[in-house]
Parts: structure tokens; sequence; C-alpha cells
């Protein structure tokens, strides 16, 4: 009743001016019109929704309620039936749930600021003062930090109901039927014999809580020196987050014009795994092959490696591709030994 109420005090007090207004706008603005009024019925009802109510939504519906300014008002209950709502009505209306969950995905910048560490922050501050998009980029992920990390549990309920909607949809790709050398993959984040794993003497000479791991047979453009080695699989089944193939940039973030996951991390996909709780995050990619919103299996496969990003266009920083996992659970990210464990 109360939501009624309100519905309808808001129907009387904008109803005349959309009718009037929508008379002389195109139908994408009517759209925004109609998204903007959804939105503005969310923040009253947000904390009273009941399950007849989100069963009332249409795949539109549900996304905007899924949005950063709602989400602390919905109950972790709301917020799962949502999920649900926004992936199985795009399916009967016959649109894809793939799009209908990248809709509500966080951009890369957020999905970065959400999991990073105290120090990370501190460290990209440094960076905000740059000129330039490295500067701009920045700077987001600073501003984003407060907003997104109080919402990471609150995205993890909208990453596992979506996989598992998309699942019983049978909406997971299908790696053997894209790509034909995938039924020769076993395990691991290449095929046998084109990359190795790290010695265990080297951890401490190398990143702490990420991993590079090293690839043969690749391929270098003589033109533009961009890198194109092996085929990196996912090691993990999950939903794919966030997905980014139009890196522009040089050896330094001076030279950063645009794309990828980050400045630094350039081309890459990350992935999150409802059963494991766990992101995992595979950058310097040469290319991506694909797309937020996917459900995957492991052994999908996500893109070639490459040296993208400022960190892998250093002169002998090449050739490997630099892996992350962070603990949903824990709420930290693991080792480079426990990577390695989790890889090989």
């Amino acid at each position: 009743m109360k939501r009624a109420y309100q519905h309808g005090i808001l129907l009387l007090t904008i109803l005349p001016l959309s009718m009037l207004l929508f008379g002389f706008i195109s139908s994408k603005q009517k759209l925004a019109v109609e998204d903007g009024l959804i939105l503005f019925s969310a923040a009253f009802d947000a904390r009273s929704l009941s399950s007849e109510d989100i069963e009332s939504f249409s795949s539109r519906e549900a996304s905007l309620y899924l949005q950063p300014s709602i989400l602390p008002m919905l109950s972790a209950r709301s917020i799962r039936l949502l999920a649900v709502q926004l992936t199985e009505k795009a399916h009967k209306s016959g649109k894809a749930p793939r799009q209908a969950v990248a809709s509500v995905l966080p951009e890369p910048a957020e999905i970065i600021a959400m999991l990073a560490r105290t120090r990370d922050i501190d460290d990209f501050e440094d960076f905000t003062a740059m000129e330039g998009a490295a500067g701009d980029y920045y700077t987001a992920v600073t501003r984003a930090a407060p907003v997104m990390k109080p919402l990471r549990k609150s995205y993890e309920i909208i990453f596992e109901a979506a996989y598992a909607a998309m699942k019983g949809l049978g909406q997971i790709r299908n790696a053997q039927k894209d790509y034909t050398m995938t039924a020769e993959y076993r395990s691991g984040i290449t095929l046998p014999g084109v990359s190795s794993r790290p010695l265990k003497s080297q951890y401490d000479l190398a990143h702490t809580f990420a991993l590079d791991i090293f690839l043969q047979d690749v391929e270098v453009n003589p033109v533009n020196g961009l890198q194109k080695g092996p085929m990196i699989f996912s090691v993990s089944d999950g939903l794919v987050i966030a997905a980014q193939k139009n890196w522009r940039g040089g050896e330094t973030l001076e030279e950063y014009n645009s794309g990828g996951i980050s400045p630094k991390a350039g081309n890459g996909v990350i992935v999150y795994d409802p059963t494991q709780r766990k992101y995992f995050s595979y950058f310097h990619l040469h290319d991506v092959l694909v797309e937020p919103g996917d459900a995957i299996l492991k052994g999908q496969p996500l893109g070639f490696g490459g040296n993208t990003g400022t960190n892998a266009r250093k002169k002998g920083h090449g050739e490997h591709v630099h892996v992350e996992i962070f603990d949903a659970v824990l709420g930290k990210n693991l080792r480079n030994s426990e990577i390695a464990a989790a890889i090989f």
C-alpha cells in the first residue's frame, strides 16, 4: 500500500508534465524520462520492496534498482531477486541476458577501486596530479573507492545470482564450439608447453600479491612493438565482470591515451567465481575474446597474451600475463605463491 501510495503521488505530480513533454521529445528522450521516474520511485520504496513487487518488474526496471545509489537501501534478498529478474525477464523478452547483466556491472575503474588495498589507493592518489588521461583515470578511481568498497558484498550477490540464473537458462558460453583448440585444454592458464611456472626462489623478487606467468611463442609486430602470445584460458568458472580490449598508450603513464582495465594493466579480463568467491584478474592481454556479462566455465579462452599496459610496454617487461586473485571471503589478495598453487 505504501509503495502504491508513493507511486500515485509521484504520477499525479509528474504525469501532466510528462504527457506534455512526450509530444515533443524523441523516443530515446522518452526512455530517459521514464528511467528517471523509476529511479525517483526506487529511492522511496527500495526498503519496502516485496517479492511480488520485484516479480512484476521488467528487466529494465530491475536494472534501475541495481544502481549504486539504490543498492545500500536494498536487502540482500531483494538484490538477489532483482538480479534473477533482470536476467530471466531479459531472456523471456527475447533479449540477450548477457547484455542485461552487463548493464548493471560497475565500470572497470570502479571494480579496481572496489578491490584496491589502502596502499593501492595511496599510490593512485600520487598519480592524480598528473595531467592527461592517466591522471583523470586515477582521480576517478580514488573518488570511486569510498563509494564502491562498501558495495562489494552487494555486487557479489548480483554476480552470484546472475550467474546462477544464466546457468539455469543455458546461457553459459560454449568454449569448444567457439574455439576448436580448447579441446586440447586440460588445466592451467595456457595450453601445455607455452607458459612456465615461476620458480619459488623468484617470489621474493617479484610482486607479492600478483603472479607474472611468462609465455613462449610470442610474436612481435615490428611496426608498433605490440606482442601477441599464446591463448590465455580462464582458470575458473564465473561471470565476466570486466573485459577491455581498447588500450592505447606507451611505456609511461604520460603516454597513456585511453582504454584498457587501467593505464598500467592494459587490456584484460576480470572474472568473479561465485563458487570459490574469488576474483580472477588477467592483465596485459593483446586482445580479449569475452565480453562483460558472459557466463563462462573453466577453460574459456579469454584472449591472447600481450604487452599492453605501461608496465608491460617497457623494454624487457613483456611476454607475460599478470594474474591477481582477490579472495572475497578473506577480503584480501592472494600472495604470489598462493596464486601459483591455484593455477598450476
